[in-house]
């Protein structure tokens, strides 16, 4: 049996609670899942997956970050998409990274938790879901456009506001153009001049983003952003 968690800290702070059993295999292995709660947490563990633990509250903080870098340096977050755990994540991106921690996300079955899913489709399922998650920006991006059809006629204000806060989260230029030309062609393709076309009109609403945002204060944070994410006048045109 697991050892009893921790007491329970103020609601509005982001929490991880690491059982003395969990801190050992999670350091063993590199890699902590976070899961919303006690259950999920239990019903992994009894299933041999044990560099689980538990989160709670919804805000990221320097503390918690701190918390999971002593311990793993990817961390791979198997909440609900709509869940206050995933927004958490989502909005403590920039501390992830200060911390210099890889996030990366399970895809969870429509309406199942951690829980549900290990006991009805076995430990190996989840485990393979583990291996088959997607990075965080990859996941944010692909929130962002799932509304859009694929090959749509025309790339629109408002495709690309949706995704220019999340791209400017990017610290790394090389990493930022490969999003941009994968969004492109995920857009534009088969048609090549659509694509350069688009790659070039997102490109610019990013930098201009970018020289956009205070330099006294930093980049924004991602939930300021998307929040801040709507179409302007001086939008690209169609292409």
């Amino acid at each position: 049996s697991l050892p009893p968690p921790s007491p329970a800290p103020r609601p509005e702070t982001y929490s991880v609670v690491v059982t003395n059993l969990a801190a050992r295999d999670i350091s063993a292995q590199g890699e902590v899942i976070l899961v919303e709660g006690y259950m999920d947490t239990i019903a992994l563990h009894q299933h041999g997956i044990t560099n689980a633990v538990a989160t709670m509250g919804t805000a990221v903080t320097p503390r918690s970050g701190s918390t999971l870098a002593r311990y793993a340096k990817t961390v791979v977050a198997a909440f609900d998409g709509d869940s206050a755990g995933m927004a958490a994540v989502v909005r403590g991106a920039a501390l992830f990274q200060e911390q210099e921690i890889k996030v990366r996300i399970v895809e969870m079955p429509a309406g199942k938790d951690p829980d549900d899913w290990v006991r009805e489709a076995g430990p190996e399922a989840f485990r393979q879901a583990v291996r088959d998650a997607v990075s965080l920006i990859d996941y944010r991006l692909n929130r962002a456009v799932r509304e859009q059809p694929d090959g749509s006629a025309n790339i629109t204000a408002e495709m690309v506001g949706q995704v220019v806060p999340i791209l400017c989260d990017l610290r790394s230029e090389i990493e930022r153009e490969e999003q941009i030309g994968k969004l492109a062609v995920r857009w534009c393709h088969p048609d090549l001049g659509r694509v350069q076309q688009a790659e070039a009109a997102i490109r610019q609403e990013v930098r201009q983003a970018l020289r956009r945002a205070p330099r006294s204060q930093g980049r924004p944070t991602p939930a300021s952003r998307e929040q801040a994410a709507t179409p302007r006048p001086q939008a690209p045109r169609p292409v």
